[in-house]
């Protein structure tokens, strides 16, 4: 393959001609399509053609990939900025302590936020810098980022400068979409008035961030005893929406907390995690339009039995994602969106199809991204480049990652063992 040298700033190659051997994707409503011996033309960032036989011109560069199979590259629709890690946390789940009760010894975001507090933003971007790396190798070009371990106006805001750091100093490799998650958790100065720093959030930092355009979304966790309660979020959802802002929600998590209705009822973007949702809960996502985003590896990192139902969700016509929900708490260990597809067939009951769609299209989506994601005219070139696939079950089943060598983000195509 013919790659950019990736120490130096990068544009787009004005036109490229892909010579490939395989290429799946799904299309915009999640059918899938392989073709052999297709020809992908590049042109400012975007796909131009694709069509067998088609012939270089004069000014396009050629790719030779007629060895590889290329898919669209992997979208993941909920992360979190990292403080350092929480690696103690771990050893207290090993010896049977909860989820909840390490939140209630001071453990979980409460400990993130005392780091994170701390931490200068070029410790943070230092740190993160890494995480970032390391979601691309595997294939993330498009990923959204939240702040919510500040959770005091300052400290958001130094979260989201972070994010905006890290987002211009990445690009050409992932496009970042930020999201304030100022209601992650009550902060200490809080305690006992979770109204009180709802009213916060609302009346002092969702006006601020907005007017800085810092964020393109609001979130907000929304879970009996440990996050906020509905009436609450909802208080967060419109305000936000009064801003100017998406809206984003963790919802029914470990219990049905009435999250997924509020979602459906205010048509939020994207509802989360969902293990515990209602079948009044699906019924509210369905009928508001709102995309049901299942986190997998967070339930197996913590050990849970329950899983989000995409499968009942989408037999009643539901719009589902896959997210890694990578974090310093219930997630630090999985960010390969391969692994998040493989789990969502395993645990949340997907064909291998729909966890295709479930992490490229349908992922970009619910972003809002409606040009990235899958393979046709119009489309941005984000694309990944696979040798030793022969089939697109490959991918989740064997977790190929070491035989991903090459990743084109908006039409930059670089080769990943020389980065």
């Amino acid at each position: 393959m013919v790659t950019e040298n990736p120490n130096q700033k990068l544009h787009p190659p004005k036109a490229a001609l892909i010579m490939a051997g395989t290429m799946a994707t799904c299309d915009e409503k999640g059918a899938l399509e392989i073709k052999k011996g297709i020809c992908l033309r590049v042109r400012d960032g975007y796909i131009e053609e694709v069509s067998k036989d088609l012939q270089p011109r004069d000014d396009e560069q050629v790719i030779d990939a007629k060895n590889q199979f290329i898919t669209p590259s992997f979208c993941d629709p909920h992360t979190h900025l990292w403080p350092e890690n929480r690696s103690k946390e771990f050893a207290m789940r090993a010896a049977g302590k909860s989820y909840q009760e390490i939140a209630a010894a001071g453990g979980g975001i409460i400990n993130s936020m005392k780091q994170f507090r701390q931490m200068t933003a070029e410790e943070i971007i230092a740190f993160n810098r890494k995480i970032l790396e390391r979601f691309w190798r595997k294939g993330t070009t498009l990923l959204e980022l939240k702040s919510g371990y500040g959770l005091d106006l300052p400290s958001e805001i130094k979260a989201l400068r972070v994010i905006k750091t890290l987002a211009d100093e990445f690009q050409g490799k992932i496009k970042i979409i930020p999201t304030f998650l100022g209601a992650h958790a009550i902060p200490p100065e809080f305690s006992g008035d979770g109204d009180g720093y709802i009213e916060h959030i609302c009346q002092r930092m969702i006006p601020q961030i907005a007017k800085a355009r810092l964020a393109v979304y609001c979130d907000v966790f929304c879970e009996k005893e440990l996050g906020f309660s509905p009436q609450q979020a909802e208080k967060i959802i419109l305000c936000a929406k009064n801003h100017g802002l998406g809206v984003r929600i963790h919802a029914d998590e470990f219990q049905d907390s009435g999250a997924a209705a509020i979602a459906g009822r205010h048509q939020v973007n994207s509802a989360d995690h969902l293990a515990a949702i209602s079948e009044e809960g699906i019924a509210a996502l369905i009928e508001g339009g709102v995309f049901a985003i299942a986190c997998p590896a967070t339930m197996l990192a913590l050990g849970q039995s329950e899983h989000a139902p995409l499968d009942k969700i989408i037999a009643s016509g539901g719009r589902f994602a896959l997210a890694s929900d990578y974090n310093p708490g219930s997630n630090p260990s999985y960010q390969s969106m391969s692994l998040i597809w493989r789990l969502g067939v395993t645990h949340n009951k997907l064909s291998v199809e729909q966890g295709f769609a479930a992490v490229t299209v349908f992922a970009a989506q619910s972003l809002g991204e409606h040009h990235r994601g899958f393979i046709a005219p119009g489309t941005v070139a984000d694309l990944l480049f696979w040798n030793d696939v022969k089939e697109l079950e490959d991918i989740p089943y064997r977790l190929l990652e070491e035989s991903l060598v090459g990743i084109m983000n908006n039409g930059i195509l670089r080769n990943v063992s020389s980065c």
